[in-house]
């Protein structure tokens, strides 16, 4: 007899599901009983875990930021050692995440789920922070950042990001906008090159 998934493996594979689905049928054009289907589970199963299709894109959503931090915090801790190129993995996590269909990234930032939408805010300021102030820290280290205080520059830092999609129209402007803001964001730590 195969063993029955536990409560995190099943609610996990309805994320997945919802998660493929949104990517390929587009968020609207998607059902629970979609969801329901492709994870493999009963329609009163996906009612345990959540209250609507809403609350499994709010989950979604969490799972994609939780995704971009880990894709970061391994490049910073894998071997990446320049500060410099330390922060450009976050743009590269952020541009990583543009193959999610436009209006499932609408969908983050309807009025409706402003709630939502701060709490991923939250989410993201409590995981990058504190990475973004090492990569801070150890460029001024190394002499090629200046901070006066790097907690608070690492905020502001997570704010350009995040202010990021409301400059992008189109998935087409994502690496311009991307390039400019990792220009933006080096030359405000007062970074010149290391070879000057």
């Amino acid at each position: 007899m195969t063993p029955r998934p536990n409560p995190k493996q099943r609610r996990e594979s309805l994320v997945q599901a919802a998660i493929a689905l949104f990517r390929e049928k587009g968020l609207h054009a998607t059902r629970v009983d979609d969801i329901v289907r492709k994870a493999g589970v009963a329609k009163g199963t996906f009612y345990l875990y959540f209250q609507s299709k809403d609350d499994v894109l709010t989950a979604v959503a969490e799972k994609l930021v939780d995704e971009m931090v880990e894709r970061v915090q391994t490049a910073v801790e894998s071997g990446v050692t320049l500060p410099e190129e330390q922060l450009l993995t976050l743009g590269q996590a952020l541009f990583d995440m543009s193959d999610l269909p436009e209006e499932l990234i609408g969908a983050f930032h309807r009025p409706e789920n402003r709630a939502a939408h701060e709490r991923l805010a939250e989410r993201m300021t409590t995981r990058l922070v504190p990475v973004i102030e090492r990569i801070i820290v150890q460029g001024m280290e190394q002499g090629v950042f200046i901070s006066e205080e790097p907690r608070s520059t690492s905020m502001m830092v997570l704010g350009a990001l995040s202010a990021l999609d409301s400059t992008i129209r189109t998935k087409q402007e994502i690496p311009g906008s991307i390039e400019r803001l990792n220009r933006f964001v080096l030359r405000g730590l007062g970074f010149k090159g290391r070879n000057q």
